[in-house]
């Protein structure tokens, strides 16, 4: 037993190395714990190795779950049943205790060779060639067996069809061996079946959404950010601010509203745009301005306050005016003191 657990740790140790094996070009998506675990059933047939005898066939019915690492390395742990009485690992006489002649469980390495030569871009391909090999423990149901009890192996090819995103077609010709028939560890080809088995595999749905691995390309993305990086740190050598005036046609009659802020009467760039327009419009026309400013109870306990404030903004309003070249005695502003509003009205004289 201490063998047989001292060789299962092995196995473990050097699957669980292989699943460290990554790419300096590509990272994989998709390897949380509960990530690409997938679940088989299996059916096949097997024979003695030796082919001495052939026939008949035992037929075999097996059950798996297993976890691909990465795309190239997995492993899965395998129960099989074992039908006929056709040489198990040796050829046993007398009837079994049940309908099964032999029971295997079997913790299984898998190496995707398609995978590791020509390399994984992203997607299964539809046919797979790899390897599934490992160490199990072998039980048999024959009362005059000389050891119910044995170390076995699994040597084996997967042929790997992928019909689906999820769904895989694995054949997998292989030789189960019984490692201890005989009083030392061993691979006697008199104690193995030549066996030929086909599963459905299922595979579940990973956290990148689909049922596989994701790759993404390293090496680009960190282009991608040094340009990024290497853009935002240039200082720009000449800022340009566009400021398109959709200047109002000559006919404009309606009022202009001119925003100012809380107790002030400064005019703002886009206030001096729009006194433009109407200022144009009334020059069309020949007519002069009249303005009336308004403030919003500023200061709620000071009624002349709000008063002198609306009077204020309307002299800054007819003062731009006159700067843009209407005449004085065209031009008579107002303080309309409340108006729950901060700004000032600009008319037309009609």
């Amino acid at each position: 037993m201490k063998k047989l657990m001292l060789m299962f740790a092995l196995v473990a140790s050097a699957m669980m190395a292989n699943a460290q094996v990554v790419t300096d070009e590509y990272a994989q998506s998709g390897n949380k714990l509960l990530d690409n675990v997938y679940v088989g059933a299996t059916v096949g047939a097997t024979t003695p190795l030796y082919l001495n005898d052939v026939f008949p066939l035992n037929a075999t019915f097996g059950l798996k779950v297993g976890k691909n690492f990465n795309p190239v390395f997995g492993a899965n742990l395998e129960g099989t049943t074992m039908f006929g009485s056709h040489s198990y690992f040796g050829r046993f006489d007398g009837e079994s205790h049940n309908a099964f002649r032999a029971l295997n469980v079997g913790l299984n390495g898998t190496i995707n060779l398609t995978n590791l030569f020509l390399g994984y871009k992203g997607s299964p391909r539809f046919f797979e060639l790899g390897t599934e090999t490992g160490l199990g423990w072998l039980h048999t149901f024959i009362p005059n067996a000389s050891n119910y009890n044995n170390l076995s192996a699994k040597t084996a090819l997967n042929l790997m069809f992928n019909v689906s995103d999820a769904s895989q077609i694995v054949v997998t010709p292989g030789v189960y061996w019984n490692l201890s028939a005989k009083d030392k560890i061993q691979f006697d080809s008199r104690f193995a079946q030549l066996g030929l088995a086909v599963s459905y595999v299922y595979k579940f749905k990973t956290s990148n959404g689909t049922h596989n691995f994701k790759l993404y390309n390293i090496t680009a993305m960190n282009d991608t950010i040094n340009n990024l990086r290497a853009a935002l740190s240039k200082k720009p050598t000449e800022v340009i601010k566009e400021v398109r005036v959709v200047e109002p046609a000559a006919a404009i009659t309606a009022p202009v509203t001119i925003p100012f802020a809380f107790e002030s009467a400064e005019l703002s760039d886009s206030a001096k745009v729009m006194l433009d327009g109407i200022i144009k419009a009334a020059k069309a026309k020949g007519k002069g301005l009249n303005v009336y400013g308004y403030a919003s109870k500023e200061r709620n306990e000071t009624t002349g306050y709000n008063l002198a404030l609306s009077e204020y903004r309307a002299k800054a309003v007819a003062r731009y005016i006159q700067q843009q070249g209407v005449a004085t005695d065209d031009v008579r502003w107002f303080g309309a003191s409340e108006l729950s509003q901060r700004a000032a009205r600009v008319f037309i004289n009609e």
